[in-house]
């Protein structure tokens, strides 16, 4: 079983296995699979018309996605398991959702432990909600985003991301590492994803006052139903923009799925914070599955 890295020119090999997962859950995304593969060490390859993923986040030990195709996953899985006890690792499935667990203990029953120590999750929402803002829950949103219209009414616009756009987005996200530090967050992953925007087919906003970009945001389908947000970034000092260009992308480009997934909060408080106050509709948790030798 041999893995290869994930390049741009793989994307019509993969998508038809990505796009028609079931889970939802932004590890089945084309585009975070290759903007994130350099820390997570992660590869793929096509096994019996399946796709499967392994990581090696922060060097640790290998770790492989649930399999994606048509078929039953029984035997995939146990080539898998194969494939990691040749080279002396015990066998891991990362990302393992509840219905993931639910049909592994089905085909492995007493076989695996699950562990979830640092709360890993998807957060997603429905889309009509952040589309609509309405409600009392809601509220502090609005008000947010009115007192943005107010102070900025006729200073900003919003864009469509072009291939004119993305050197104001590169600008915004070099500014935002060097406020956060060198090896804050996602900033890496951006610049990567903004290098490849057109092979990746993203889609995305950005927000402008007086002509100076603030904010930007893009993502692109995880499957039929969910949108899966990928970046979103906002300079400080502008009251409101966070909220502003949430409800506007959503506006935008997610009124046809039913769900938006606003992916994991990366075990940043401040981010869990931001994303539990949009009220989700289902935390996915994706713990790691390790089976018994």
């Amino acid at each position: 079983m041999e893995f290869s890295a994930v390049e741009t020119e793989h994307k019509s090999l993969l998508q038809p296995y990505l796009f028609n997962n079931p889970f939802g859950i932004c590890d089945f995304s084309f585009a975070n699979l290759f903007i994130w593969q350099d820390v997570y060490k992660s590869r793929f390859t096509i096994h019996k018309n399946h796709f499967v993923a392994e990581a090696r986040p922060f060097g640790g030990p290998p770790a492989y996605c649930f399999p994606l195709g048509e078929g039953g996953k029984k035997e995939i899985i146990l080539d898998l398991k194969r494939h990691a006890e040749s080279m002396g690792e015990q066998f891991r499935m990362a990302s393992v959702t509840e219905s993931m667990k639910e049909a592994l203990d089905e085909m492995f029953p007493g076989e695996a432990q699950y562990l979830n120590p640092n709360n890993n999750c998807d957060y997603l929402y429905l889309s009509r909600e952040l589309i609509n803002l309405a409600g009392k829950k809601y509220s502090s949103k609005r008000n947010h985003i009115n007192k943005f219209l107010m102070r900025y009414h006729n200073m900003f616009e919003y864009k469509n991301i072009t291939d004119e756009i993305l050197a104001d987005c590169a600008a915004l996200n070099e500014k935002w590492r060097e406020e956060k530090g060198e090896n804050y967050g996602d900033c890496a992953a951006v610049k990567k994803a903004l290098d490849h925007w057109d092979a990746l087919r993203l889609t995305g906003g950005a927000l402008y006052i007086d002509g100076r970009i603030v904010a930007f945001t893009a993502g692109q389908p995880n499957n039929a139903q969910t949108y899966d947000i990928i970046i979103e970034k906002a300079v400080s000092g502008v009251e409101g923009a966070y909220a502003y260009i949430n409800n506007a992308f959503a506006r935008e480009n997610c009124a046809d799925y039913e769900l938006i997934n606003r992916e994991e909060d990366m075990g940043l408080p401040e981010l869990k914070k931001a994303k539990l106050s949009y009220c989700p509709f289902v935390l996915r948790e994706k713990g790691v599955g390790i089976f018994k030798s």
